[in-house]
Parts: structure tokens; sequence; C-alpha cells
């Protein structure tokens, strides 16, 4: 069973410099903050758990009945938080994207399916 991974860990430099001081993780897209959105479209694609790795300074809660573990970091670089995700997923096939991913043009779901 295919296992999700979602890499929020960084700091959201360039949001902060333009005045954003929410972190990335948890900014609202549509009215949900980016991290549920994704540990959704991780579900609906067929992830039998989601692990979410995010800044230890950053407070997230994923409501039930998402099957869904937070994990903290603080790591220098992407690399590096896939690397500390992958030591605490669990183990088989995972399914990997950054935290502002499924928001890009077209979305996660239909790029996954176009696969």
């Amino acid at each position: 069973m295919m296992q999700g991974l979602i890499l929020a860990g960084g700091r959201g430099s360039r949001l902060a410099a333009d005045g954003v001081e929410t972190p990335k993780a948890l900014v609202e897209v549509a009215g949900r903050p980016q991290l549920l959105h994704l540990s959704q479209t991780f579900v609906a694609l067929g992830c039998e758990s989601v692990t979410c790795m995010v800044r230890d300074d950053v407070a997230v809660e994923v409501p039930p009945p998402l099957p869904a573990v937070v994990h903290t970091c603080r790591t220098p670089s992407s690399l590096h938080t896939l690397v500390a995700g992958l030591a605490v997923a669990p183990p088989g096939p995972v399914f990997c994207a950054m935290v502002d991913t499924g928001h890009a043009r077209g979305g996660l779901e239909s790029r996954c399916i176009e696969l």
C-alpha cells in the first residue's frame, strides 16, 4: 500500500519577505490550510497513511479521520527533510510532495491521473 509524505519543514522565507507571517504549511488556500488540503488529496489518491514533516516551531494538528501523523524537524534543506521523513514514514512505497505542490496549475490529482 502507498504511503504519503508531505515535506513542510522550510521556513517560508519568501512568504515572510512579502509580509506573510503564517508558516507555509498553514497558509490557507480556498479556506483550508495547505497541509490539510494536501493530506486529504493523498488519502483520495489512495495513500494508506500520510506523514507530515513540519518545522519544529510550527504547531500543526491534523483532524481525524485523516490517517496523518505530524513529525517535527529542523533541517537545512528539502533533501534533508526528505531523508528525515523517509526515516519515520511507514515501510513501503512512498508518494512524496512539497506542501505547496497541490495548488500548482492543474492540481496534484490531475497530474497523477495523467501519469
